[in-house]
């Protein structure tokens, strides 16, 4: 009996990093998956959410949009974007050691998922009253680019002062 394998992704490895015109990204098993997941709302898009995880765990872009739908219980929304940052760490850790000074974080499209899971970390962090967490996510996104295209200083700015730190210039 020959066996069918419906999701032709299913015996590759998760998430890796890939290299194209652009630069560095992010290949991922799930990625016709968060393709659609873009184009689609409502339950579609929750659908494909669930689609992209299937085919990768892993994948930063699904997971940052499965946060997006966990509003009740905000303990397994920060462990799900906790999830994201760790695999984006794990992904790019050695890209940005093999770039050294030249490592465009943002300017490289690839990176944005992963700054983004940073990003959506620190929100989740502040909502959940971790200032100290959501201090340094924040923190960490203007050090990856210090033209802030996200924002992060604002979010840095209109947290409270936290004792025995002072706001960076």
């Amino acid at each position: 009996m020959q066996r069918k394998i419906l999701n032709p992704y299913a015996f590759k490895s998760a998430s890796i990093i890939a290299y194209g015109a652009l630069g560095p990204y992010v290949e991922s098993p799930g990625d016709e998956y968060v393709a659609a997941m873009g184009e689609a709302s409502g339950m579609q898009r929750l659908a494909s959410v669930k689609l992209a995880l299937e085919a990768d765990p892993d994948n930063i872009e699904a997971l940052v949009a499965k946060a997006e739908y966990i509003t009740s219980d905000k303990e397994c929304r920060l462990e799900v974007l906790k999830r994201a940052v760790k695999v984006g760490s794990r992904l790019w850790t050695p890209v940005e050691k093999e770039y050294g000074r030249e490592m465009s974080w943002w300017d490289f499209p690839g990176t944005r998922p992963y700054m983004r899971a940073i990003y959506a970390l620190g929100q989740a962090c502040e909502e959940a009253g971790d200032l100290a967490t959501a201090r340094h996510c924040y923190e960490s996104l203007v050090r990856m680019n210090e033209r802030d295209p996200m924002g992060a200083r604002f979010a840095i700015e209109r947290m409270p002062v936290v004792q025995g730190t002072s706001p960076r210039a």
